[in-house]
């Protein structure tokens, strides 16, 4: 236990400590003085080294906890680009089996558009939204695709990029390259509509779907526009 306690303080230091000890301090310091000044100088000089010594062992804990907390985030964060790293090795590693070149991906992603219920074809071309395609987003080779949005009122430009080799390596066969576009197609217009991450992991399209999360319907099995 000691060894916790001892471990706990030490992320804090006496000179970490100068900045809090005034604010933890004053205000009973006065609050001493105010009211138990009538007991002479001696016995409110006592009462305020006694707490004085408590306010700078108080400041201590304050900014030790502050230490402890930052130095637990820091390491979380460390832990969470490791893990995003070893994914990112994880998910380049090896050839893709087959190719898809930007116009045929630009033409499937057309296609499942005009697939989509008519509502959602409303709000796109209602909004202007524009679809391109890049081959990666740098330094995120697992990123799918891309809504951004911006300006304002007449001029704001909003668009979808889709990632043509983050899809290939994602769909792993050409039979599953359809459904892939789907769902990120599916994604990031629930962007569009004003749905976060969190909000899009309820469903199955989500980036890291929460269990149990609500399946998408599949792409349609005819290529006639959805109503």
């Amino acid at each position: 236990m000691w060894t916790r306690i001892r471990s706990f303080l030490g992320h804090g230091r006496p000179a970490d400590a100068a900045w809090a000890f005034p604010l933890v301090a004053a205000a009973p310091a006065i609050l001493i003085v105010a009211f138990r000044g009538d007991r002479g100088l001696a016995a409110t000089l006592a009462l305020l080294a006694v707490w004085f010594l408590m306010a700078w062992a108080l400041s201590w804990v304050i900014v030790a906890r502050m230490a402890s907390d930052a130095a637990q985030v820091a390491a979380q964060e460390r832990a969470i680009d490791l893990h995003e790293q070893l994914a990112d090795r994880a998910f380049l590693a090896g050839r893709p089996a087959f190719d898809c070149s930007e116009q045929e991906l630009a033409d499937l992603a057309e296609t499942e558009l005009r697939a989509l219920p008519r509502w959602i074809q409303t709000a796109v071309e209602r909004d202007n939204v524009a679809i391109s395609i890049e081959d990666e987003r740098a330094g995120q080779p697992r990123t799918l695709g891309l809504y951004q949005s911006s300006g304002y009122g007449r001029d704001q430009i909003r668009e979808i990029t889709l990632f043509r080799l983050a899809i290939v390596r994602a769909a792993g066969s050409r039979d599953r390259v359809r459904e892939v576009v789907h769902d990120t197609l599916l994604h990031e217009l629930g962007h569009l509509f004003g749905m976060s991450e969190r909000d899009l992991d309820e469903y199955t399209i989500g980036n890291h779907p929460r269990p149990g999360a609500q399946p998408v319907h599949p792409p349609r099995d005819d290529q006639t526009t959805g109503r």
